[in-house]
């Protein structure tokens, strides 16, 4: 199905479905992660012999005083990091990207984690100069960090995978239910009673008096309904098709209207293989024949030809004096099923006493 192969462009790595700011919580986890951070390297600096803890006193005191002094440093790491995946994702996406982005994240998580330990480290020294010497203390906390530091990248780049991917799996159901509810409305809209009862009555009047007339009639009527079965359960369909089906329904108006309706279709060979949604020709010439008035005397006159990547339908706008009640779901069906498909919608206006409608060709998948 051309909608549900569509749906996997909602990639779960998509940027704009979640950027990431700083709440309260944050500060919460980024100090409690510092303060048991600040309680694991002063224990295992401890108990290796590389620190020199005389007292549960010291320890608390060191604890206090590392948490404290960390705790900003690591504050601005988390949003540096938090900022940083944001930014590569808008630019770099993993699926497209990752040759390039791991080696990014590795020497930004390098570059951050050196510049902070080393702030701290040297803050911490001014304050209770290190009895082991700082160069031995900057090398041992600037490795911590970037451990640390690839740690944090890690969970960031956890949490934005879980949402984009929460986010990708709601849209996508969102999508799914949209389809089912398009092809609903378009299915209750297929077999126009109003039509059916006229074309009937065209033919009855047929049968008496032209049997090789009526007979035409019969097989392009015949054409139309075996179109909307076959097309019942297609996203998509070739424009050569729609053309085609469009000359048979206009064919049986032409019978009912006679001079009243006049048609004429420019379109290029080239363009026959282009996507359109199937049916909205019909809808777009029922419309056309619904409002307005079809006389000898004051001609409808629709125009299809092609612009660009759209098929143009214009008719001269000549409203009928009687309000001609109009739901408008039609338009807007048409137009919902357009937007599960492709980014660029139908366009509806009116210019110079002239209705046109520019339906979005798409293009075949290769």
């Amino acid at each position: 199905m051309y909608i549900l192969s569509r749906l996997g462009f909602l990639s779960i790595f998509n940027p704009d479905l979640c950027y990431m700011k700083l709440q309260s919580r944050h500060f919460i986890l980024v100090l409690v992660a510092t303060l048991i951070v600040e309680f694991v390297v002063i224990s295992y600096n401890h108990y290796t012999g590389f620190l020199n803890v005389s007292g549960i006193v010291e320890f608390l005191l060191r604890l206090i005083i590392g948490t404290l002094l960390a705790f900003v440093p690591a504050m601005v790491m988390f949003a540096i990091n938090l900022k940083a995946v944001w930014l590569l994702n808008q630019r770099m996406y993993w699926e497209d990207h990752y040759r390039v982005r791991i080696p990014v994240e590795l020497i930004m998580i390098v570059l951050t984690g050196i510049l902070l330990s080393s702030i701290i480290t040297l803050t911490a020294h001014l304050i209770a100069p290190y009895r082991e010497g700082i160069v031995r203390n900057l090398i041992n906390n600037g490795l911590i960090t970037i451990a640390i530091n690839i740690v944090i990248v890690t969970v960031i780049e956890a949490w934005y995978y879980f949402l984009n991917w929460r986010d990708s799996a709601i849209e996508q159901q969102r999508l799914q239910a949209k389809v089912a509810q398009a092809r609903y409305e378009l299915l209750k809209n297929q077999v126009n009673p109003h039509f059916l009862f006229n074309s009937l009555n065209v033919l009855s009047a047929l049968v008496k008096k032209n049997s090789s007339l009526a007979e035409r009639f019969i097989d392009e009527f015949a054409k139309i309904y075996r179109y909307v079965l076959e097309t019942n359960d297609r996203d998509v369909i070739n424009l050569s098709s729609e053309i085609e089906f469009a000359h048979s329904f206009l064919f049986l108006q032409k019978i009912r209207y006679g001079e009243g309706l006049q048609y004429h279709f420019e379109i290029p060979s080239c363009s026959m293989g282009m996507l359109v949604v199937p049916l909205s020709l019909q809808l777009l010439l029922e419309n056309a024949i619904k409002h307005n008035v079809i006389t000898p005397e004051k001609k409808l006159e629709i125009r299809i030809s092609i612009m660009g990547n759209h098929l143009i339908v214009c008719n001269n706008l000549q409203l009928k004096n009687e309000q001609v009640w109009s739901s408008g779901i039609g338009l807007k069906n048409l137009t919902d099923r357009y937007s599960l498909i492709t980014d660029d919608k139908p366009i509806f206006r009116i210019s110079d006493q002239s209705y046109i409608a520019e339906i979005p060709l798409i293009e075949p998948e290769t």
